[in-house]
């Protein structure tokens, strides 16, 4: 092989190509540290995002877990209350929307009850933690009977949806 270069930089370089220098071995360091940090801070985020998603659908269950048995509550006679579930507490206060009038039959004639709508305001705490976990309103109708009577008919089941 003929090699131009005069003698004493002839070592060097042949020394040189059969090892990988400093520098060479500092780039590919830096270039995986790089990437390293890239991935990392990519699961990180994609971690929280998940915890996110965890927590709101925890939430969007506990809501309508809440409305579900509200529903069956008459605002009226119960305007106040507190029920347990598993994983968290429900508190609600109603008050009334509207004026509780006569309930009218089909030929208006009066029945022995009287019927309103209220504000029923919902409020979810974690089990275990004192501070609220999340309010939320809505809206429910409520009655009052006269003795011996069993309500007006169809209010059974009737509830409102979720109100900001």
């Amino acid at each position: 092989m003929n090699d131009s270069r005069p003698g004493r930089y002839r070592n060097i370089w042949r020394r040189r190509a059969r090892g990988v220098a400093l520098l060479e071995m500092l780039v590919a360091l830096t270039v995986l540290a790089t990437a390293g940090a890239i991935l990392f801070g990519w699961v990180f985020q994609s971690s929280v995002q998940l915890q996110r998603l965890n927590n709101q659908q925890l939430l969007a269950l506990a809501q309508l877990q809440a409305l579900q048995f509200v529903s069956g509550v008459n605002p009226a006679t119960t305007p106040q209350g507190r029920q347990a579930f598993v994983g968290f507490v429900l508190n609600w206060e109603a008050s009334a929307r509207t004026p509780m009038r006569q309930v009218l039959d089909g030929r208006d004639g009066p029945l022995p009850s009287q019927i309103a709508i209220f504000d029923v305001k919902l409020t979810l705490r974690r089990a275990g933690e004192v501070d609220s976990w999340h309010e939320f309103k809505t809206h429910l109708p409520g009655w009052r009977t006269d003795a011996g009577s069993a309500g007006p008919p169809g209010l059974i089941g009737i509830s409102g949806g979720i109100t900001q």
